[in-house]
């Protein structure tokens, strides 16, 4: 062995002197050890001689103990130290520096709250030394910060009571006796907080007996507040409780125990003899300081586990394992409780040392820590013991998404069983039920118990070759209302025991037990239905009390007053429920309820099920298809019509009055704002006005009836001239919000002064509809959704007599709008419930008990649903899951099993979900959350703005009925059918009861007659075409354009040829089937704009000395009829004081008045005389007394009398006195000229203003050049220039001049909005946040996507372009040129059109006609979702421009403007039209075959070309006696559109 060091380490090891050094200190130690060991030998000694017990500790003072002596301390006198942190010195941190604390002598007997603080603490330390004694004289001494700390609880404000010291005192008490004054005080212990939680809870459950949810931060105030000497120490580790100890606790005690404790652990005995050995068993360590796990302790503990998961479990589940057999209290049964109290104790959610019972955990940790624990169960039996939690989820993978490849990664990841087991487990399954027969009773279902039954149709889209062979099934649930009575034992279900299990995991379809029905000729009802009265009149009394509280909704709603959606309303009134319904799956029939066979055993299959129930009647509840056979079947069988009761499916009903709704209103323009407003989005617009969307279309339907009303409720308001009236009416609606939901809200609708409200607001409207048609034709619309929402109440609420109410008034309109199957077997339907109380007395009542609808949640009210719902919600909602038979499999085996194990397979996937926390849990009702509250009237408030920027049909004194979108008087045929469709109806359905059920004139299975009602989709717009030297019509409508598509590939015609025309009189995408623009919402445009800055650009507060200017059309137009003077000179004086009174509520000298010029050609022609259609009358203005006419709309709708108006204002105000115009300078602009009235020296001044004559026609432009005048004149360097309009055309202009003018010193305002919404947005504010680029393209966009005189892009709105053209302002310059020239170049047209092309998705194409057809191959075949073809949209492009150019004219007084004929338009004479296309509509291949000619041949045989074309005939055609009319005009039942769509079926809640 070789040993080396370094040189410099041997001569420092060396050291001598070092060496002494240490030598010193070994034996000064030495020396100490010695002296201690001789006074511990005098101690034993003194101890030994008193007995051999060891002597208490004397207790000395601080004055000669605890301090460290000096002989120059008095006795008597503490020892110069903090008397509280013991130290002489104490430094603080102050401003960055380091300095000591102050130290203080007391100055009082008390030193001050220290005393009080000490005895409240019961801090013996130091109540050793003062207790008693003159603390001036002993000197007591501390430090100011240790005396702030030490007494700071003394001053702390109480926090208020949080309930929680009132209760559980007992235990409190017992708390703080054992607990903390015990342990933690005398003992010196430290415990976590989350224990002596958990202490106070058993402590409350076994002395009070109650379950204690307090929390942590709760009991920490509490204890606080007892004890102020407790220490709550946060540890660093976040997921750790608060250690919590006595203040007094010294840093030696700590030491101390931590001694103690490693000296335990190294099994020596020498402990503390002071040490208090009776302290209890459950002590906690008073250190907690972690150590390493020792590895024989885990290995032993492992062992042990090991041991009791291979010990045999008798709770194994049995095979095959149902649905109750998976549940959580199963795996609990399950798992052993040492192995789940090891995983609680190690993951650290609970610190309980139980060893017989299971630790009490949270209810989400119990969940997972049984998960964890069948997870280990089953690896350690290598997956032959299968937990519940294995085989439910492995089932519910398979259910919700028939995916073997997931269910093969988590059975790799231990989390279930294999899909090969799960296969084994679904055909056991299958025979198991195959076993119980045909009629098993579900669990939870008790005898004796009104039931009912509901039955559906279930179609599975399996994947076969051919599209055949695929199944339809029939479903079916059980219905009952929950009863918390035990009288009634439940029938054993008959569920076999446990099987043998077998490794099967195919079956052999068994054969269908069909019964066959062997038919007869139809009969008609034979229930006794002469004694029903059928009036309407006689019902609708029923539906009065619910109507009124509609109608007070309306009304809160209507005054803008803070509630919930209808739904949330009802919801919130609705106190009183039934209890929740039990809802149970049945065994699917595998065969198609249409056949008569298959309703023939479902009647056969209720009828034993009410056998095995012990019950006489049970209801039988189908939708109308089935219903119409299973009737003609019961109508033949006594035994059927006895004992079944057979009901119309509620919800499928509604579905079909939807879709009456949608018929009777389609193209009225109710699409356009469904659309345009963004209620609806374009794709949906379908589904929701056929009634197919449920859900989206009673929402839309909601908003719209209740904008609807609101509109109609202003009116009214309007006509109110007492103010002291309307501020009745407000404190009235006031005092019902007030009073809402309570009792006191109902009690206000009972009294006479709300009677007489409602009377005077119907007296209104019945007053109106007398008046205007169009006003009629929309309140029809209000009455037929409150219909529809009284019916839907009368299910919520369980009204039977509602419900009957409701069906009688609801059948006249299936009538009139041909919904035939609803018309025949809704009547019958009808009329057999009103003879329920003598045919089925017992069932009538409990229909009276509201048992003919469904609780399917107990947490609210106004929840119940319909029964046929309620099937689609359950039952076949879980059987068209992911893991239904949608692309499931062709074998009829498998497709067997899958049936046959359906509801089981259902119900342990719903079990799965429970295991998991993730059940279907009922929320609070979510039209009462804040969001949807304020989504609904965010959507109401943009259908609102979309009405007023089309027509207001409540504001029109026009007799006769208008189309509020295009403006067109509809023919008097169509208004004919529109207001006398309910009556016909109404004599329809009259009829039909009278003469085939009441009577038997007539079979009941006759073919009803159609009444082929007109309606605004008939008012298409028609054009001559020639083609072969034959002259051919076309109409314009949806229809057409289907049409021509067919034709083109019945033809083989090149179908991206035939895209290329519009194929239609007008072009769809930018036109109504009127020929009139297409209009969007041009207000959704400036919202979007306003709300782009990063700050608001409204202001909170109008500046003064701003220069007013005032659109005097719009200032006409918003005239209410209580605040419109009856007599001209008065108005004009009126007018006048307003305006002068704007001005002076800013401080300003002046306000400008400009309204709109008439020329005889112009291109808003077609917008202005949109009311006027029907012919106007010219009326003059002869002096100050003519009385103003009473239709204010209709006379402001002739040109010339606004002309006249204006010159009528002009010379009036022109003699006003000056006392009117006082200081303000009023301008007003009037045909080219311009005037300022003003008055000086006593006297009234009209000055001409040269500099603002003009030959601008509209007011838009004009208030421009308004602006520029006073920027240029006004004397003030920043002066504002506030432009008051409601047109969003003027505020797009605002913003892209608004640079101008801030050049020339004025900053231009916009002031706009109604009611709540009335603002004033700085437009030079947007204009910089958006930078010149985009302003540049802002006139340009704006005209492209739809202004007064160029429609939209439909669907496409105002803000989806503005978006994507400010995404990328550089791709597309071309809009910052749009308007520069009246003439565009084809470079502009082609930068235009790919901008198209993007808009409608097509990024990789620049032609619009691609982009036609690129859309018709993905199955776009409605023109309305493509673009225009190019042609048309090269006519839109030339229009957009020449607006954008004379827009960008604004700002000159005499601007050149050419003739719009040619750009976009035709001007023939005096007359002017819109241009579409050049193009003819269609091919002349294709236009030769749109119709036929036949006279005599029907067409039904040779020479009919649409016949040969397989077309029906149109009303295009011009056949005679024609019967090659549509498939479902032949049919007597199929023909009204009532097959029902249930992909959006779910509950409106």
């Amino acid at each position: 062995m070789h040993i080396g060091f370094h040189s410099d380490c041997r001569r420092r090891f060396c050291d001598v002197s070092k060496i002494d050094l240490a030598e010193q200190g070994v034996e000064r130690a030495a020396q100490k050890r010695t002296a201690t060991a001789s006074t511990s030998t005098d101690v034993q000694n003194l101890g030994e001689g008193s007995g051999g017990s060891t002597k208490p500790k004397v207790r000395r003072l601080r004055s000669s103990s605890s301090f460290p002596s000096s002989s120059t301390v008095i006795a008597h006198i503490l020892p110069p130290i903090c008397i509280i942190c013991c130290k002489k010195d104490k430094w603080l941190k102050h401003q960055g520096k380091t300095v000591r604390d102050k130290y203080s002598k007391c100055e009082t007997y008390s030193a001050g709250r220290l005393l009080e603080a000490a005895r409240q603490k019961e801090d013996e330390r130091i109540l050793l030394h003062v207790e008693g004694k003159d603390l001036i004289a002993i000197e007591v001494r501390y430090h100011q910060s240790c005396y702030k700390d030490y007494v700071r609880f003394l001053t702390r404000e109480e926090r208020k009571d949080d309930g929680e010291s009132p209760f559980y005192n007992k235990a409190y008490n017992v708390l703080c006796e054992e607990v903390i004054k015990k342990r933690l005080i005398k003992g010196k212990q430290m415990m976590l907080l989350r224990n002596i939680k958990a202490k106070f809870i058993k402590l409350v459950k076994s002395l009070e007996g109650k379950e204690c949810g307090t929390s942590s931060s709760r009991l920490k105030q509490r204890l606080k507040k007892t004890f102020p000497q407790l220490v709550f120490q946060t540890p660093h580790m976040r997921n750790m409780s608060d250690i919590v100890y006595c203040e007094t606790l010294a840093t030696a005690d700590v030491a101390e125990d931590a001694v103690d404790s490693d000296t335990d652990t190294t099994g020596t005995d020498d402990t503390d003899t002071d040490t208090d050995a009776n302290e209890g068993e459950d002590q906690q360590p008073r250190h907690l300081a972690s150590k390493q796990p020792n590895l024989h302790t885990l290995y032993t503990t492992a062992l042990d586990l090991k041991t009791i998961m291979k010990q045999p479990n008798t709770a194994k589940l049995p095979w095959p394992p149902s649905t109750s057999d998976v549940t959580l209290s199963r795996s609990e049964e399950i798992v052993p409780t040492p192995l789940y109290n090891f995983l609680a104790w190690s993951t650290g959610l609970s610190d309980d040392p139980t060893r017989d019972a299971r630790v009490e955990v949270d209810p989400d940790g119990h969940r997972k820590l049984l998960s964890v624990s069948q997870d280990l169960l089953y690896l350690s039996s290598r997956g032959k013991f299968v937990t519940p939690k294995h085989a439910s989820l492995t089932m519910a993978v398979r259910h919700l998404t028939g995916s073997a490849q997931l269910i093969g990664i988590l059975n790799g990841l231990g989390h279930c069983t294999s899909n090969s087991s799960v296969l084994e487990h679904d055909t056991a399954l299958a025979k198991q039920q195959l076993k119980l027969g045909d009629h098993p009773i579900p669990p939870d279902i008790h005898p004796s118990t009104f039931t009912t039954l509901v039955w559906d149709n279930i179609d599975f889209g399996e994947e076969t070759l051919s599209g055949k062979g695929t199944t339809h099934s029939t479903s079916g649930i059980i219905i009952q209302r929950s009863r918390y009575d035990s009288s009634h034992s439940q029938p054993s279900p008959g569920n076999p025991t446990s099987q043998k299990k077998t490794r099967e995991r195919t079956l052999e379809a068994p054969p269908s037990n069909i019964v066959p029905y062997f038919g007869g000729r139809n009969q008609g009802p034979r229930v006794p239905l002469g004694n029903v009265n059928i009036e309407n009149m006689h019902y609708r009394q029923q539906q009065k009390p619910a109507s009124r509280i509609d109608s007070a909704y309306f009304m809160l709603r209507g005054n803008q007053l803070p509630v919930a959606g209808w739904t949330g309303f009802n919801t919130q009134l609705d106190t009183m429920f039934p209890p929740q319904s039990v809802v149970k799956y049945l065994p699917l029939i595998d065969a198609s309820p249409t056949d008569y066979d298959t309703v023939y055993t479902v009647l056969l299959r209720s009828l034993e099920y009410a056998n095995r129930l012990e019950l006489e009647e049970i209801v039988v509840v189908f939708d109308q298809a089935i219903y119409a056979k299973a009737q003609q079947i019961r109508w033949r069988e006594d035994v059927f019509l006895k004992r079944i009761v057979i009901r119309l499916g509620s919800f499928h009903m509604c579905m079909s009055f939807l879709g009456t709704i949608g018929k009777r209103f389609q193209e009225s323009g109710l699409n356009d704002i469904f659309i345009e407003s963004g209620l609806v989005a374009q794709g949906s617009i379908n589904g929701v006005m056929s009634g197919h969307q449920y859900n989206r279309s009673v929402r839309a339907h909601k908003i719209m009836c209740e904008t609807l009303r609101r509109l109609q409720w202003e009116c009214f308001i309007g006509t109110i001239s007492d103010e002291s009236e309307r501020s009745s009416i407000k404190v009235l609606l006031q005092q019902m919000h007030d009073k809402f939901p309570g009792d006191g809200f109902k009690e206000i609708l009972k009294k006479e002064r709300f009677a007489k409200l409602e009377a005077s607001f119907q007296a209104f409207i019945d007053d109106a509809c007398a008046k205007s048609k169009t006003f009629a034709f929309w309140n029809s619309y209000i009455s037929m959704v409150q219909l529809m929402l009284l019916y839907i109440r009368a299910t919520r609420e369980g009204d039977w007599e509602l419900h009957l109410s409701t069906v009688r008034s609801m059948l006249p309109w299936f009538f009139a709008y041909d919904r035939v199957n609803y018309a025949r077997y809704g009547s019958v339907y009808w009329l057999e419930m009103c003879c329920l109380p003598e045919a089925h007395p017992s069932v009538y009542q409990h229909f009276l008990l509201g048992e003919f609808a469904v609780q399917r949640q107990e947490d609210h009210g106004f929840a119940q649903i319909p029964c046929d719902q309620t099937i689609e919600e359950t039952c076949n909602k879980d059987s068209k899951s992911k893991g239904g038979l949608t692309g499931f499999t062709r074998k009829k085996g498998a497709v067997q099993r899958w049936l046959l194990s359906q509801h089981e397979r259902a119900g342990i996937t719903n079990e799965c979900k429970k295991m998991a926390g993730k059940s279907d849990k009922t929320r609070p009702r979510k039209d009462l959350d804040k969001t949807r509250t304020n989504r609904d009237e965010q959507d109401t408030q943009h259908v609102m703005e979309t009405i007023n920027n089309m027509i207001n049909p409540f504001e029109i004194e026009e007799s006769e009925l208008l189309h509020i979108t295009a403006g067109l008087v509809a023919p008097s045929d169509v208004q004919a059918d529109l207001e006398q469709a309910e009556q016909m109806g109404d004599d329809a359905f009259v009829s039909f009861c009278n003469e085939r059920l009441l009577k038997t004139d007539i079979d009941l299975f006759d073919a009803l007659k159609r009444k082929k009602l007109k309606t605004f989709a008939n008012m298409g717009k028609k054009v001559n075409c020639r083609v072969k030297e034959k002259e051919v019509v076309l109409k314009a409508n949806r229809d057409l354009f289907a049409r021509l598509i067919l034709l083109g590939k019945v033809r083989n015609a090149d179908m991206k040829e035939v895209l290329s025309y519009c194929l239609g009189p007008v072009p769809l995408p930018i036109a109504t089937e009127n020929g009139t623009l297409y209009k969007s919402n041009k207000a959704s445009l400036m919202h979007h704009l306003e709300a782009l800055p990063d700050t608001s650009p409204v202001l909170k507060s109008i500046p003064h000395n701003s220069i007013w200017v005032v659109d005097g059309m719009a200032m006409f137009q918003q005239l209410r009829a209580n605040e419109r003077p009856s007599k001209f000179g008065l108005l004009a004086e009126w007018l006048l004081k307003k305006l002068v009174s704007l001005a002076q509520r800013t401080q300003s000298k002046q306000i400008h008045f400009v309204t709109d010029q008439y020329p005889l050609i112009s291109i808003k022609n077609t917008e202005r005389n949109r009311r006027a259609s029907s012919g106007t009358q010219v009326i003059k203005i002869c002096g100050d007394e003519q009385r103003v006419p009473i239709q204010w709309k209709k006379f402001l709708s002739c040109s010339a009398n606004k002309e006249n108006l204006v010159e009528y204002l002009f010379n009036h105000w022109k003699k006003q006195p000056t006392s009117i115009l006082q200081d303000v300078k009023v301008y007003i602009a009037h045909k080219q000229e311009c005037h300022a009235i003003f008055a000086s020296d006593g006297v009234v001044m009209c000055e001409e203003i040269d500099d603002l004559h003009c030959d601008h026609e509209e007011a838009d432009t004009r208030m421009l050049l308004h602006c520029k005048y006073i920027a240029a004149t006004s004397v003030e360097q920043n002066q504002d220039i506030i432009i008051k309009s409601p047109d969003t055309d003027v505020f797009v202009l605002a913003i892209y001049f608004s640079s101008v003018f801030e050049e020339m010193g004025g900053r231009v305002l916009f002031h706009t909005g109604r009611g709540k919404n009335l603002r004033t947005i700085d437009a030079s504010c947007v204009n910089r946040f958006l930078g010149q680029e985009k302003c540049n393209c802002l006139i340009g966009l704006h005209c492209l996507t739809g202004c007064d005189a160029v429609s939209s892009f439909r669907g496409k709105g105002k803000v989806k372009p503005a978006k994507l053209l400010f995404k990328d302002v550089a791709e597309f310059p071309v809009f910052s040129s749009l308007g520069d020239s009246f003439e565009i170049d084809e470079d502009q047209a082609t930068q235009v059109e790919k901008f198209v092309c993007r808009l409608y998705g097509q990024h990789d194409c620049d032609d619009v006609n691609t982009v036609r057809y690129t859309k018709f191959k993905m199955g776009k075949h409605r023109e309305e979702a493509m673009p225009p073809n190019q042609d048309s949209l090269k006519q839109h492009i030339m229009r957009a421009n020449y607006q954008a150019a004379v827009y960008k004219s604004a700002l000159d007084q005499f601007p050149d403007i050419p003739s719009p004929h040619g750009r976009g338009w035709i001007v023939d004479g005096e007359s002017i039209a819109i241009h579409w296309t050049d193009l003819a509509p269609a091919p002349d291949s294709i236009l030769e075959f749109v119709h036929c000619d036949c006279k005599k041949t029907k067409c039904i045989q040779g020479g009919c070309s649409c016949l040969e074309k397989g077309l029906p005939c149109t009303d295009l055609c011009k056949c005679v006696s024609c019967e090659n009319t549509p498939q479902e005009c032949l049919t007597n039942d199929g023909d009204d559109n009532d097959e029902d769509d249930d992909s959006d079926s779910e509950s409106e809640d």
